[in-house]
């Protein structure tokens, strides 16, 4: 099955309830204190026993230096926990007792007698985390002579596979039998698993020591948690919120390797207790511990679901790959955790409904903390079809309660296979009692391996003998502990009995919770520990089992809350749907006829799909939608409209779509999201489509600071709205003044967090008035002027009015801007009754985003084949976007997960970097980056130091162990180097060394060492590569233009020695003022605008190397001039007057602090046209009429590049009228075009300067008329000064006079008016 057993990203904050509790048969006060008093002085011993009575308590309970904290219990509890062993004891006691290996196959309850071996499973726990890590393990077995009176597991040939897995570690003769001491005690083959016998457990001395536990009990360094976040078992009223920070502070004792620098702290947050802490979970990861006092290690809480969180504090020491553990859980609070559960009901009716009150409280299902949401059908119904949409509707299925249920509730085959395909999503389903049962076979086939229920049947609930009301806790965790502490109140059942099929505990996932007991004085009592067979309630991955059901009605208070636990622990162990927000479009409300669409506006389609699993960090998405037009009753076949598309977790889609329904009608819109495994979620939103009937097309858009949809928070964005009249077709009949738009109004409410400042909203919008705040939204209403359309040719048109908004958000999220109307009073053609319209602007949406200022990781060290992860820590911590592309610059050494988790595949160094996906440009220009060193350390002797070093310089070695035997001490160290590139500063120094480069080369280094057992170790050879010394060089300062770009790494940058030049990637520049000068990664630096900035090149050889700098100052240069002027014909323009105010200067340059600087290094030229010339100074003389390019140039240096230029086109006028005066008949129709009269020199500037003469007229005359353009028209006989004025780019002008003579009469005959060449009058 593909099952994900992950938890919420945000969620996956659990802790670990304290193991010792979990684990304690008998707890003891005195041992209890020692822990509390000097966890140094103590040593934790798990003792397992076939019957729970401790065998070493009474021999171990008075010793006090160290003391011992003793944990015992049964063979059968040990199997069936799910806690984690690594870490939690110093030492394991496996001691007397009969253990028998043979399987229940009857219905006989009373099993104490059998099935109380060990697991492979829990054997394998115990040789990885003890055993092989030299820890003590002390196993009771002794013979006799004559072998009668054997004992211990190593003499029970039914003892299985705990006889089978100690074999492995006896001493065996040449017959192959076990060599054993003069007391019949086996001999045993490893220094650290030792056998005893009666001798050993009669006389504290021969047991400490024949097991050396005083010592070997004492080899893993001690965590002492100084303080820690408040436990939820202490207080269940302290609760954390999302940005709080969990913080520790410890102390380490019992560490030699501490000052090795060898130890590090790892955080841990899970999903529950009896759920192993993986990569997925790590937190903190690889922190260096180098003090004995004083530690922290924090971590700031994200947003996630309600619940319990919890944690676990692990110190490793890295030489011998031993820890020691602190756990906790804490109570969270943030977005509360809804859960929709489908309850299939049998077929004999509906008794057993969680909806009924007497059968679960309903104030028991929802809290501030989650909501459950139960629906409830019957098996008829799900078999009918009720089992085709399960996927993306419900969290989690329960099949029960009733007796019988597999035949009461008969499932089919199809539904069967639906609820398997629920169940391969990792989706949570619930089994209850008597389903997996005889009867209805599809129950057994489909879902006996899904449940776990996998072994043997033994028919032991069959007729349903022996039943109980009572069950006992086996594992301790989220289910016993949330919502509902239920851990220590008194597990009160309905009647029940035993199921069918036994459990398979080998299998990890299978989390046995509850046990039924038998009541007082039943004839055949149960072995309550058996989790083999007497099962109550237990999960297997996302799948549940409950015992409930026999008696169906009236469930117990304390059941009812273990209902909802289970539910609850169900939802959060399980794979979820992703969760869909869906912004735009907005459901049609039918009862209000609100949210309808106009015809003429696209579609937004904004949503967010989020997954809170670890592992889903990306999702699949996809929009579709059918259509019915107006007046149709036919829905269209569907139309995509996103096509599917992977996208990360929690990101917004923002996207408009083309309106399909342009003559209006009804969209119905599906939105889907999945995650890998196959888990989705839909919702269907309903769009009224209204056709847009206006005179007015309406629109508006966001500036393009807006990328891809994204705004960083706190920058302003402009909405620009645009209202465009349409064109009218010109009718005769029509009344013009009646084509007018009043009363225009804007009325928008804008989304919470975005700040409105009435400043800030075009003055084109009056009677402006905003309501609200801040954190509630604003309202804007204002007035907008009236639409009045005129005539042009064959259409009435108006002139559009666009004015606009400056918005900021202040707070990360998603905006969507989907109110915004228009209302007013349309006309419509031919009629004097205006209308009342309402107009909708385009919905438009984006997000705001914190972006990313910086990134770390630290340098990590682990061991081959160990796995463990890199976190980042960004700038500012609430970035929005924390996913990162990850890569690896050693992948054989060194693989990296796209979460960061990294792997050790064989010893050496790789580069791990971690790129955001965010776009972030650093002040280099690239996007920002961490990269992490990741040292990966073999068992052994390791080197460690760095790779390369410069000739003449030095650099630090440090001897590594990892993972030596038990107490096994290095005692010499010899150092060897084979060759004469570099030296060493001593052959046989300590565990530290120093390595000086004498020439360039390689040099490779080995060192062998001798340890207290008699063995010489020899580390893998460690190479370091010797180079020369590389120095950098830059001027002091450079110039460039504003707007150019200047390659410093050909025309400036020395490098010295200049072949390692030809490796650019070890090349980084950056600048400090990346708004003035920005650089890429080629060393080309662009000119931003005019400033200063200092730019830094680094060089690293490698990443862990000393890095070289050069710096220089880069002044980047601005001329800013007219790119045109004109003058009149003879005079002289001072393109540059020194004599006055800079700010009054036609030419300009920046910076300012530089500007003398400049402006004595300005270079003049023109084209030698003729029509100017030009001086040194800048001053312009014009020669005549005509068009000039004149130049300046500015260089830092006389024989350097031109750093900045500006080209200035000089136009010389010269303009005059033909004639003196020009006659006008009284009565002539037409007008004398007297600007077609004024001739302009030079030619090519005709119209630009007729076009820009102002026109008047002498006072006290009123015989003629002038407009605008120059046109005169006669009103009266007589003479009439007409004068044309032109003004110069300087303001300087000149006034042309003409007289016009208004004659009475036309001239005889009819002739042609002279002044228009021939135009008639």
């Amino acid at each position: 099955m593909n099952m994900k057993t992950t938890l919420r990203t945000y969620i996956t904050l659990v802790l670990v309830v304290t193991i010792l509790t979990s684990l304690m048969v008998t707890v003891r006060p005195d041992q209890t204190n020692a822990a509390a008093s000097d966890p140094a002085m103590e040593i934790r011993v798990l003792e397992i026993t076939e019957n729970g009575s401790s065998d070493i308590y009474s021999l171990l309970k008075d010793y006090s230096n160290p003391k011992y904290v003793i944990t015992t219990m049964k063979m059968k509890k040990f199997v069936a926990l799910r806690d984690e062993m690594d870490g939690t004891y110093d030492a394991v006691y496996i001691g007397k007792g009969v253990y028998n290996s043979t399987k229940a196959t009857n219905n006989t309850h009373n099993t104490s007698s059998i099935e109380n071996d060990i697991t492979n499973l829990k054997f394998n726990q115990i040789k990885q985390f003890y055993i092989d890590r030299g820890l003590p393990v002390i196993v009771y077995s002794q013979t006799t002579s004559n072998g009668n009176n054997s004992n211990g597991a190593l003499y029970q040939n039914t003892a299985g596979i705990l006889r089978t897995s100690l074999l492995d570690y006896v001493s065996k003769n040449g017959s192959n039998n076990a060599n054993v001491d003069n007391k019949y005690v086996p001999v045993s083959t490893k220094e650290n698993v030792s056998f005893i016998g009666t001798d050993e457990l009669s006389d504290k001395t021969k047991f400490l020591t024949k097991t050396k536990l005083n010592t070997n009990g004492m080899l893993k360094p001690r965590l002492v948690l100084k303080s820690s976040p408040t436990d939820y078992n202490a207080n269940q009223s302290a609760i954390y919120k999302a940005g709080d920070t969990l913080s520790y502070t410890f102390d380490v004792i019992n560490a030699p390797n501490l000052a090795q620098g060898n130890l590090v702290a790892n955080l841990y947050l899970g999903v529950d207790s009896v759920l192993k802490f993986g990569s997925d979970q790590l937190v903190v990861a690889g922190q260096k511990i180098t003090s004995g006092t004083g530690s922290v290690v924090s971590f700031r809480l994200p947003k996630g679901y309600s619940g319990l969180h919890y944690w676990k504090l692990e110190l490793v020491d890295q030489t011998t790959g031993l820890r020691d553990v602190a756990i906790g859980v804490i109570r969270f609070r943030d977005e509360q955790t809804p859960i929709k559960v489908l309850q299939v009901l049998p077929n004999n009716g509906d008794s057993s409904s969680l909806l009924k009150t007497n059968n679960m409280k309903t104030a028991y299902l929802k809290t501030l903390d989650y909501d459950i949401a139960i629906t409830v059908t019957d098996i008829g119904t799900f078999n009918n079809g009720g089992y085709k949409n399960l996927n993306g509707n419900y969290d989690m299925l329960i099949f029960g309660f009733t007796d019988s249920y597999n035949s009461n509730a008969p499932i089919n085959q199809e539904a069967s296979t639906a609820v398997n395909s629920f169940i391969k999503t990792g989706q949570s389903v619930m089994f209850t009692h008597d389903t997996i049962y005889q009867g209805n076979e599809n129950w057994i086939t489909y879902f006996q391996k899904a449940t776990g229920q996998s072994e043997n049947k033994t028919n032991m609930g069959l007729n349903a003998p022996h039943t109980s009301t009572t069950t006992t806790k086996v594992n301790e965790g989220l289910l016993t502990r949330f919502p509902f502490n239920i851990t220590s109140t008194t597990p009160t059942v309905n009647t029940t009995h035993d199921q069918y099929f036994r459990l398979n505990l080998e299998d990890e996932k299978l989390v046995p919770w509850y046990n039924i007991t038998s009541l007082p004085g039943d004839s055949d009592q149960r072995d309550s520990d058996d989790s083999w067979n007497h099962y109550y309630t237990y999960s297997y991955g996302n799948v549940t089992y409950s015992g409930t059901g026999h008696t169906n009605t009236n469930f117990p208070d304390w059941e009812q809350q273990l209902f909802v636990n289970t539910m609850y622990r169900a939802f959060i162990g399980s794979n979820h749907a992703p969760t869909l927000n869906v912004v735009s479009p907005i459901d049609y409300d039918t009862s209000t006829n609100k949210n309808v669409v106009l015809s003429n506006n696209d579609i937004l389609i904004n949503y967010s799909a989020t997954d809170f699993d670890l592992i889903d960090r990306t999702l699949f998405t996809s929009v579709s939608y059918v259509t019915k037009s107006t007046g149709s009753s036919t829905w269209s076949s569907s139309v995509t409209a996103i096509p599917t598309q992977e996208i990360m977790s929690g990101q917004f889609i923002n996207q408009s779509i083309a309106n399909p329904l342009q003559n209006g009608g009804d969209i119905k819109f599906t939105i889907a999201a999945r995650d890998k495994s196959g888990a989705m979620t839909s919702q269907i939103v309903n769009v009224k489509v209204v056709k847009a009937v206006s005179n007015l097309d309406v629109d508006r858009s966001l500036s393009d600071n807006v990328k891809n949809g994204k705004l960083e928070i706190n920058k302003d964005v402009t909405l620009t709205y645009t209202i465009t009249p349409k064109k009218i077709a010109y009718d005769p009949t029509v009344t013009a003044s009646l084509l007018t738009v009043n009363n225009i109004r804007i009325q928008e409410t804008f989304p919470a967090n975005l700040e409105i400042i009435s400043s800030n909203i075009s003055s084109t919008v009056t009677n402006k008035t905003l309501n609200g705040s801040l954190t509630s939204g604003y309202t804007l209403n204002g007035t907008l002027p009236s639409i009045t359309y005129t005539r042009s040719g064959d259409f009435y048109i108006a002139n559009p009015i666009t004015f606009q908004i400056v918005a900021t958000p202040k707070a990360n999220g998603n905006y969507a801007l989907t109110n915004s109307n228009l209302n007013l009073k349309d006309f419509v053609v031919g009629s004097s009754t205006p209308i009342d319209r309402t107009l909708q602007f385009a919905s438009l949406a984006f997000e705001a985003v914190t972006k990313h200022k910086g990134m770390k990781m630290d340098d990590i060290t682990i061991v081959k084949d160990d796995i463990s992860k890199l976190i980042v820590t960004p700038t500012p911590f609430d970035v929005t976007n924390k996913n990162y592309d990850w890569v690896s610059d050693n992948p054989s050494v060194v693989s990296v997960g796209n979460d960061g988790t990294i792997r050790g595949l064989q010893a050496g160094i790789a580069r791990v970097t971690a790129t955001v996906t965010d776009e972030s440009l650093g002040t280099d220009g690239r996007l920002i980056s961490a990269t992490a060193t990741v040292n990966v350390l073999e068992p052994g002797i390791n080197i460690l130091g760095l790779n390369t070093v410069d000739v003449g310089r030095q650099i630090g070695l440090d001897v590594v162990p990892v993972q030596l035997s038990q107490g096994e001490k290095i005692l010499t160290y010899a150092w060897s180097l084979d060759s004469n590139k570099a030296q060493l500063a001593s052959s046989t120094g300590g565990p530290h060394n120093t390595l000086t480069g004498v020439s360039e080369g390689t040099a490779t280094l080995t060192v062998s060492v001798t340890t207290n057992k008699n063995r010489t170790l020899t580390s893998s050879p460690f190479s370091v590569e010797v180079v020369q010394p590389v120095t950098l060089t830059l001027p002091n300062e450079i110039h460039i233009g504003a707007g150019h770009t200047r390659d410093l790494w050909s025309s400036d940058l020395v490098v010295d020695p200049a072949a390692m030049k030809n490796n650019t990637s070890k090349f980084t520049w950056t600048s400090s003022n990346t708004s003035v000068a920005r650089f890429n990664s080629f060393g080309q630096v662009t000119g931003q605008a005019a400033g200063t900035a200092t730019v830094t090149l680094t060089y690293k050889r490698t990443e862990s190397a000393t890095p070289v700098t050069a710096s220089a100052q880069v002044v980047v240069v601005d001329i800013s001039a007219p790119a045109e002027y004109t003058i009149k014909n003879g005079s002289e323009l001072k393109l540059l007057d020194l004599t006055i105010d800079p700010a009054l200067r036609l030419l300009k340059v920046q910076p300012t602090d530089r500007a003398s600087d400049i402006l004595s290094k300005l270079t003049w030229s023109a084209e030698n046209k003729g029509v100017v010339t030009m001086d040194s100074n800048g001053k312009v003389s014009a020669k005549k009429p005509g068009i000039e390019n004149v130049s300046v140039a500015y260089k830092q240096f006389p024989s350097g590049p031109e750093v900045a230029s500006r080209t200035i086109k000089i136009k010389v006028v010269n303009l005059l009228f033909n004639k003196d005066s020009y006659p006008l008949y009284l009565g002539d129709t037409a007008s004398l075009k007297l600007k077609d009269e004024l001739v302009v020199f030079p030619s090519e500037l005709k119209d630009t300067v007729r076009n820009a003469v102002k026109w008047s007229k002498e006072n006290g005359k009123n015989f003629v008329d002038i407009d605008s353009s120059g046109n005169v028209t006669a009103k009266a006989a007589g003479k009439q000064e007409v004068y044309a004025e032109y003004t110069f780019s300087d303001n300087s002008k000149v006034k042309l006079t003409v007289i016009i003579d208004v004659l009475k009469v036309s001239p005889p005959g009819g002739g042609t008016n002279p002044n228009t060449g021939g135009d008639r009058y």
